[in-house]
């Protein structure tokens, strides 16, 4: 080998050791090893750009796009809901899990499948009494197995691809992969749920042992042009929603306290709930719910709406006023969600909503700029943000899912490539106002896509060096 060759493979080398050590995060550690190449001049500026220009990369960029969407959209719900019902035990919930995880990842990458899956399976094992520390692992495990069964599964299969020739990229096909990887998967499946259940521990969820003991209330009003009119009360809590405790409902002027699950609503009816800080939040991304009260102030663009966890301090004007009355929306261009009180549930204050305390805490909801604006004012000890999405009411979940199966048809006939269905697929989201474009920039994870830029770029600098040739001959010979 050529002497630039060992000094490629030693940089590596020391770039694997930092990594594994933590001393610096991939994304820095590879663009290191390549900023030293390159000013080495062991790789051009066109070689070492090159990463950053491949079709894989911008692919890998395009699927966490849809991966976002298909969350927003509520197309996971339509895809997992039938699976994730009343388990018979963990044998059954894992069973359960990680078969719609593994087909999920089979066409979405399998890093935002666990990101997706995350918040859903704590709180279904919650609901069932199960223990998160043997569900976690067989989910990271089912989508990662389900990733090495199709070219979209994961970006190290879209990575590899862009390094074969060009000559070979068609034959390297969506499901070629899948001859070795589906018997993998189903092997691994089969080992996890035999073995993996006995060797996982059951330990308490630290939820549980952390749980935020403040309870917030917060006000509802069914809207008459609503999809709940009709409806029961214990079927506004679906399985992905985060329990709450319907305190009371107030209906033509009187006041129906401690309603029961069975309890039919009707148009207009204002609903007094309490929960949890996430079923606060939760309760306001319901729809057929209309806030109580502030409905009226100005609220910021669908894609910068944050919610904001305050403690009302000594120096807060709105001490003493109601929550209602428009002087919270007025003064600092939000409004006030839930309220929670020494973990009391806050009474309601008429139709004015409640009267704020010295030492309340709110959920608020505003834009972006209000933490740069009151994140240090004497008024408000700002504790954190819960800048969860809403899901998209514009269009019914069928519709993400069915561009998802039109992206993945395109690529498997091979109609178009890979990095085509997905662009296709993502105009076509884009155009749809199914997400929008705050959204799918916020949805691109920028660390990811600078490690595999950086990554393709040393992976040519082994190549030109002879470096790559050489182990290989050496491993296979």
């Amino acid at each position: 080998m050529r002497p630039e060759a060992y000094l490629v493979i030693g940089l590596i080398v020391a770039a694997l050791v930092a990594m594994a050590k933590s001393y610096v995060v991939p994304e820095v550690a590879l663009l290191g090893v390549l900023a030293v190449l390159l000013g080495l001049g062991i790789v051009s500026p066109a070689d070492a750009l090159a990463g950053f220009a491949s079709e894989s990369l911008h692919t890998v960029a395009l699927l966490f796009v849809i991966s976002a969407a298909v969350r927003r959209s509520g197309a996971l719900g339509l895809l997992t809901g039938r699976y994730l019902g009343p388990p018979r035990g963990y044998l059954d919930a894992q069973a359960r899990l990680m078969l719609p995880t593994s087909v999920l990842s089979t066409v979405l990458n399998n890093t935002p499948v666990v990101a997706l899956f995350l918040p859903v399976v704590r709180d279904w094992a919650r609901k069932h009494n199960l223990a998160p520390s043997r569900l976690l692992i067989p989910l990271s495990y089912a989508s990662i197995l389900g990733g090495v069964c199709t070219l979209i599964g994961t970006s190290t299969n879209l990575v590899v691809r862009g390094l074969l020739p060009p000559d070979l990229h068609e034959r390297f096909g969506m499901f070629t992969i899948g001859r070795v990887g589906l018997p993998v998967a189903v092997g691994g499946i089969a080992v996890l749920l035999l073995l993996g259940r006995r060797l996982l521990p059951e330990r308490s969820d630290g939820d549980r042992v952390f749980a935020d003991p403040r309870t917030f209330t917060t006000e509802m009003i069914v809207n008459p042009q609503g999809p709940l009119v009709g409806r029961k009360l214990s079927e506004v809590q679906r399985g992905d929603r985060v329990a709450f405790n319907p305190v009371e409902i107030e209906r033509n002027g009187s006041i129906l306290p401690a309603p029961s699950g069975d309890e039919v609503l009707r148009a207009g009816d204002r609903l007094v709930l309490a929960g949890a800080v996430a079923a606060a939040v939760a309760i306001h991304r319901i729809e057929g719910l209309d806030p109580a009260v502030d409905r009226l102030f100005d609220a910021p663009a669908q894609g910068s709406r944050h919610v904001f966890e305050l403690v009302v301090a000594p120096r807060c004007p709105l001490v003493g006023r109601t929550v209602g009355d428009g002087s919270f929306r007025r003064q600092y261009n939000g409004a006030v969600m839930a309220v929670a009180r020494h973990g009391q549930t806050v009474q309601p204050g008429g139709n004015n909503g409640w009267v704020v305390q010295l030492g309340d805490t709110l959920l608020e909801e505003a834009d972006r700029s209000f933490l740069k604006r009151y994140g240090n004012s004497p008024e408000f000890l700002v504790i954190r943000g819960h800048n969860e999405e809403r899901p998209a009411k514009t269009w019914h979940p069928g519709v993400g899912a069915l561009i998802l199966l039109a992206m993945i048809g395109l690529a498997a006939t091979n109609t178009l490539s890979t990095f085509k269905a997905a662009a296709f697929a993502v105009s076509a989201l884009l155009l749809l106002r199914i997400l929008p474009w705050e959204d799918c920039v916020r949805s691109l994870d920028a660390r990811v896509l600078l490690t595999i830029a950086a990554a393709l770029g040393v992976g040519g600098a082994l190549e030109s060096t002879g470096a790559a040739a050489s182990i290989a001959k050496t491993l296979v010979g």
